[in-house]
């Protein structure tokens, strides 16, 4: 049986107990599961308002109500865009964007937050 320490918990525990995901070099999340549910929770609980913005854009694109565009609104690129929210008490006035726009947004707002995943982009 293979194992992997959950980077969160420090303990050691069996790959099933990891979710699948494409970010790291094994495919596997850094955090075990129960770490994982936890982190999410938490995050829930302390942004009601953002968590809500972010069921009302999955379910007006699950209802056909907004659709995702197939470039970036600020660079152009053609890649998986996310909803992008300046004002999360509008939760449908957004901008798609690629992950390169998206933490360039949040670097111009002063945040730390965001992961940049892409190779090449444009100023905006």
């Amino acid at each position: 049986m293979k194992t992997k320490l959950c980077r969160k918990c420090h303990i050691v525990k069996p790959e099933e107990d990891f979710y699948t995901r494409g970010q790291n070099a094994d495919g596997m999340s850094s955090y075990c599961r129960l770490c994982t549910r936890k982190t999410t929770l938490d995050w829930r609980a302390k942004n009601p308002g953002k968590r809500k913005a972010h069921q009302a854009v999955a379910t007006a694109l699950r209802n056909g109500i907004i659709k995702r565009p197939c470039s970036c609104e600020k660079c152009g690129r053609e890649t998986i865009l996310v909803a992008h929210h300046h004002n999360y008490k509008k939760p449908l006035d957004i901008v798609w964007v690629c992950d390169a726009c998206h933490f360039k947004i949040h670097q111009k707002d002063g945040q730390k937050k965001g992961v940049y995943r892409g190779a090449n982009y444009k100023d905006f």
